[in-house]
């Protein structure tokens, strides 16, 4: 059995920046992934904004504000040292009626409570909107100047190259198949370590494997893009989101995001999928896919489907996948000169694992600490946009309540005053759940 101060299960964004930072305080690290490389999954296969907070209830979503908020300059850190994309576009979030003014109001109040500076957003009227935006309409839009499009693939991987450099041991082809006292068992072999569990899709089995998270049933979504044709496309500037109709679901509205690479992309839709790595079908066995998409407690995930508007909503995404004239109908709310004409193939898509208990969707990352293990659950967008502040305020968290003995590390190649600094990691305090 191969011992390390910690396992991180899970080469995403999150587990790669969780191994960077425990290497520069000295701990032994080991990576376990179950793909051939890091970023296979949900890193890769997102949207690429870099989210200022302005759209997260500070209550509601305290954990992925802060985050948000806190990782904003590290992640421009990293770009800007592995010469990465880095395109500060700007979003505008757009009322499509008269009564969602109110809410761009809201986002103006939650952005300060969120740490934002008056300077990086503003409020656009109906008057404005078009000449900001041709193609754009509505009642008005907030616009958060400092939103970003960069490639989350491309940082975790550069992230992975320094964590191993430091020392951080990365096993590829390796699954996590369960958690017990400290000891992971995969498929080959087992091994040893505090286990920080940052495994998405698969995170809640391995937690309900060590006994904890049994509270809680998942459900997968896939989101799926179009690429615009390149005429049609340029008369976009900016990504261009709308203010959601059903905030209770996880159901994104259609919105247009521009990418690195000069595609701009339309979507998503939220395809319920039976597991974390459905990334392709459509019609077929969609009862399958209802009843069986997920884990965790099946009565939970029976209730879902007694809901009138959460049927509709599941079927309306369903169209959307399947339906180019469907999805630019549901556009037209917005950018009404858009035809399905323009659909020029598919874009990227990825899939979200949301939690779901007694009352429905949980809206924030749950976070679940034993004695030996930290679970980090429900950890959606904009987690990748969070990633740098979070994993060094899970690793201080650990040493400074002395779960990690951490040793004499090295000076930080990057993130020294996030590493160095002794206050951050206090700020889960307030949020954290012990649910064992």
């Amino acid at each position: 059995m191969r011992t390390f101060d910690v396992v991180v299960i899970g080469g995403g964004i999150l587990g790669v920046c969780v191994s960077y930072v425990a290497s520069c305080l000295g701990l032994r690290v080991c990576v376990l992934e179950r793909e051939s490389d890091v970023a296979q999954h949900s890193s890769s296969r997102n949207t690429g904004v870099v989210h200022r907070p302005f759209y997260l209830n500070p209550e509601t979503k305290r954990i992925f504000a802060i985050a948000a908020q806190r990782s904003y300059s590290p992640l421009q850190e990293i770009c800007n040292a592995f010469h990465l994309p880095w395109c500060q576009n700007g979003t505008l979030e757009v009322a499509t009626k008269e009564e969602q003014v109110e809410k761009l109001k809201q986002y103006a109040i939650w952005a300060k409570q969120n740490g934002m500076n008056e300077q990086e957003f503003e409020i656009v009227y109906q008057s404005e909107l078009g000449k900001m935006e041709e193609g754009v309409k509505g009642y008005g839009a907030f616009y958060s100047k400092k939103d970003t499009n960069t490639d989350f693939g491309q940082i975790t991987k550069s992230i992975a190259k320094i964590s191993q450099r430091l020392g951080t041991t990365f096993l590829f082809n390796t699954q996590a198949i369960s958690i017990s006292c400290g000891v992971v068992k995969t498929q080959a072999s087992e091994l040893k370590g505090f286990v920080i569990n940052v495994a998405g899709g698969e995170a809640l089995r391995l937690a309900q494997t060590e006994g904890v998270a049994h509270k809680f049933a998942q459900l997968h979504f896939r989101g799926d893009y179009w690429v615009l044709h390149e005429k049609i496309a340029k008369s976009f500037k900016r990504n261009i989101y709308t203010v959601p109709r059903y905030s209770k679901f996880p159901f994104l509205d259609p919105h247009i995001i521009k990418r690195p690479n000069g595609n701009t992309e339309i979507g998503p839709n939220a395809f319920l999928v039976r597991t974390p790595y459905s990334y392709k079908g459509t019609l077929s066995a969609l009862f399958a896919n209802a009843l069986g998409s997920g884990s965790g407690s099946v009565s939970k995930r029976l209730k879902l489907f007694l809901n009138r508007e959460f049927l509709s909503l599941v079927a309306s995404d369903w169209l959307t996948s399947i339906s180019k004239r469907y999805i630019a109908k549901r556009v037209s709310a917005f950018a009404p000169a858009l035809s399905h004409k323009h659909f020029v193939g598919r874009g990227v898509s990825g899939i979200r694992h949301n939690l779901i208990d007694q009352n429905g969707f949980v809206p924030e990352a749950v976070l679940i600490q034993t004695e030996n293990s930290f679970h980090v659950l429900n950890y959606n967008s904009p987690g990748a946009t969070g990633s740098a502040w979070f994993a060094a305020s899970i690793v201080k968290r650990l040493v400074n309540t002395g779960f990690l003995n951490a040793k004499k590390g090295v000076t930080p190649p990057f993130w020294k005053s996030l590493i160095e600094e002794d206050e951050g990691w206090k700020e889960l305090r307030v949020i954290f759940k012990n649910l064992r």
